[in-house]
């Protein structure tokens, strides 16, 4: 996951610079935002499921995977709603290092306070927790 996180890091970064930058830069956004998508398809985008399968113990778990389901659409959602208003209000370079930002936290935040689900069996995380 932390190469994942510091693709995604790496590759929004890229796109915020390339808005800042003159045409010729511009024409890499594309790239840059097909590889962000494969960073985010290979690392976080999968390993979310796995996750908040693995995460809560077995008498929590069907209640927490619906949580976890629900809040990740809702959450999901909310910014597809909103990035056309932030980019036309922060201008597109500032969005993407926004959405840059908000990687490196939740790279902070799996690294501090997320346990190693790797080898350990339900009922070991559950008691771990």
């Amino acid at each position: 996951m932390h190469m994942g996180s510091l693709g995604l890091i790496v590759t929004l970064l890229m796109v915020a610079f390339s808005f800042c930058s003159e045409n010729e830069q511009m024409a890499r956004i594309p790239i840059y935002l097909f590889l962000c998508n494969c960073f985010f398809a290979f690392y976080q985008g999968a390993v979310i499921w796995v996750f908040i399968a693995e995460i809560f113990p077995n008498d929590l778990r069907a209640i927490g995977q619906s949580v976890g389901n629900f809040t990740h659409w809702i959450m999901a959602t909310i910014i597809a709603a909103i990035f056309r208003a932030l980019t036309a209000f922060t201008g597109p370079e500032n969005t993407f290092a926004l959405f840059a930002t908000m990687i490196i936290f939740q790279w902070i935040f799996v690294f501090v306070w997320i346990p190693e689900t790797k080898g350990r069996t339900l009922e070991d995380l559950g008691q771990s927790i």
